[in-house]
């Protein structure tokens, strides 16, 4: 039995008039420029046609290795991105391919400044 692919997506809404700065900051995180081990995709696009919701994916095969990776290198700029008032939601899921088919997802979090 192979391990199971995990899928992480974080859905990030931008402040009014704050889209541009948030794309730039969200384009700093580690795993754009070069996928971290166990990582097999890592990707940020636009969600949505105003450009206001930003998508963040990523698919893991090592479940520790996403949960590193998003407590050392991705926390401190997604925190940013709240601190600094471009970010005016945060959805962050996270979900097997075996509970996907089930319809069930591992655990989501919204933050909201």
């Amino acid at each position: 039995m192979s391990n199971p692919i995990l899928t992480t997506l974080i859905v990030i809404q931008a402040r009014v008039g704050r889209s541009t700065a948030l794309e730039r900051l969200l384009a700093e995180l580690p795993g754009l420029a070069q996928r971290p081990e166990g990582c097999l995709v890592f990707s940020m696009k636009p969600a949505g046609q105003k450009e206001l919701t930003w998508e963040v994916r990523a698919l893991w095969t090592q479940p520790e290795a996403m949960q590193v990776h998003f407590e050392q290198q991705c926390s401190p700029i997604l925190n940013q991105a709240l601190h600094k008032g471009l970010a005016l939601r945060m959805d962050f899921l996270s979900f097997s391919n075996e509970a996907l088919q089930e319809g069930k997802c591992m655990g989501s979090a919204a933050l909201i400044e």
